[in-house]
């Protein structure tokens, strides 16, 4: 099959946008004319793949890609299209105070950003470095506008630059954080400003304040993205593999105060704010977004503590690994039938682990293994994977605190440094860290799940990436 490489001088199309014109070659004078034609016969997938190939041959014209354009034999007509490899590849068209992130490979630490024009050269520090993604929470606004060419530079050396339009419109009401792996249905974390509350669950709803705090809410999500991929708990990131999560951004001021957007509830009791999960998918779905977890953030000045619910797993879907706790059988689910889901303030102190505690039980499930708060004495009728109880609190804790997969998990008789109180009947698995809380107790900026917990989510986290 020929195959014809150089940049995209010009794309024409005619008045009814069914046939483009592709001008390939590395002067705009000597270009060789390619072409993609939408029929009226095609199917559904057809036209979608046709159309998703005009679309990197558009962009790839606007930012001078060097593309590889393979055709039938015999025919212009292109059947498939190759841009790259670069070493670094920004997410979105740069928009200034907007998120702003870049992927590539083996960032380091000291990795920095530079925007490099014909009027000036910024150097921005990101908010956050993992070795596939930097992100900068508000892209600053002393980047000029128009087109410049972004590297990469850290201790390590300079990457090669690639042209981004800098651009201070409207900030993108749906940003892609990271795209994650190439599939259609990459695990994903979904991060979403809040429309409306309810006040008391029937729908006595109000305006959420968030909607008028875009500073605020940049800021929110720039700290929950280093509170789960920065700290020593990795269960979200297990062997450097949240690479392939898919983590995006809707914050939508357009949205109207009525039960659709509708994603927090007041607890009436408390300064409880509960997530409204049953409305996620279809909220989400609007913007075509299919998400495993959900951290909706809120600006209610009264409920202000943080709240999970769990993931309902589709048992009609993918292919379940089964697993067997004290010998009962079970399973890790690939999808979800409800996204884990949980309400968190706008102004909650970043000081604090509350975003990756609350998915610690977010991420867990409804009936193969809820992940429970163990900085109370409750006690459930359920399937609590990381909590058990005595008939009596003078009772001794048993030494063995459970068996998962054929593996002996023992207890934690001390509960660290905090202590059993004496009143307790409840009592915990194993610590991996002796000297820190467990993260889903009274918990510390070090904390990490126990042996148990971690193990279990190692598992569960696996069968999502790999589906």
């Amino acid at each position: 099959m020929p195959s014809y490489v150089g940049q995209v001088q010009r794309i024409k199309s005619n008045a009814s946008s069914t046939f483009a014109s592709i001008y390939i070659g590395d002067d705009p004078d000597n270009t060789e004319l390619l072409r993609i034609s939408l029929a009226a016969a095609d199917s559904f997938a057809v036209l979608t793949h046709k159309r998703s190939l005009l679309g990197m041959l558009i962009k790839s014209c606007a930012y001078g890609f060097v593309v590889s354009a393979i055709t039938r034999s015999g025919s212009s007509e292109i059947t498939s299209v190759q841009v790259g490899p670069f070493e670094i590849a920004p997410n979105d068209q740069p928009v200034h105070e907007d998120f702003y992130a870049v992927t590539g490979e083996n960032f380091p630490d000291d990795a920095e950003l530079v925007f490099d024009s014909d009027t000036a050269t910024v150097t921005v520090t990101p908010d956050l470095v993992r070795p596939h993604l930097l992100l900068v929470s508000e892209l600053p606004t002393s980047i000029p506008t128009g087109w410049n060419m972004l590297s990469v530079t850290s201790s390590a050396g300079t990457s090669e630059a690639f042209p981004v339009d800098v651009s201070d419109q409207d900030r993108y009401l749906k940003r892609v954080i990271n795209a994650g792996a190439p599939k259609q249905y990459p695990f994903t974390l979904s991060f979403v400003a809040n429309a409306a509350i309810d006040r008391d669950g029937t729908l006595n709803i109000y305006a959420d304040p968030i909607l008028g705090n875009r500073s605020g809410y940049h800021a929110i999500v720039d700290y929950a993205m280093n509170n789960i991929f920065a700290v020593d708990e990795d269960f979200l990131r297990p062997g450097e593999r949240d690479a392939e999560m898919r983590i995006l951004s809707i914050f939508d001021d357009s949205l109207a105060t009525e039960e659709a957007n509708t994603l927090c509830e007041e607890d009436t009791t408390s300064t409880i704010m509960r997530a409204t999960k049953s409305r996620v998918n279809s909220f989400l779905l609007n913007y075509g977004v299919v998400t495993d977890l959900c951290i909706i953030f809120h600006g209610s000045t009264t409920n202000t503590r943080g709240s999970a619910s769990r993931c309902a797993d589709d048992y009609s879907r993918g292919l379940a690994e089964p697993f067997t706790y004290d010998g009962t059988d079970y399973n890790h689910w690939p999808y979800r039938d409800q996204p884990g889901s949980t309400a968190i303030s706008v102004n909650n102190s970043t000081g604090r682990m509350t975003a990756i505690h609350e998915l610690g039980h977010c991420t867990s499930e409804n009936d193969n293994g809820r992940v429970r708060d163990l900085y109370n004495d409750r006690t459930y009728t359920n399937f609590a994977l990381n909590k058990k109880w005595r008939a009596a609190s003078g009772d001794a804790i048993p030494a063995t605190f459970a068996t998962y997969n054929g593996t002996t998990y023992n207890s934690d008789p001390n509960r660290d440094g905090i202590g059993y109180p004496s009143t307790w009947v409840t009592y915990h698995p194993e610590l991996q860290v002796s000297t820190a809380p467990n993260l889903m107790d009274n918990y510390s900026s070090s904390s990490v799940f126990d042996k148990l917990t971690a193990a279990w989510y190692r598992d569960r986290i696996r069968v999502i990436l790999d589906r």
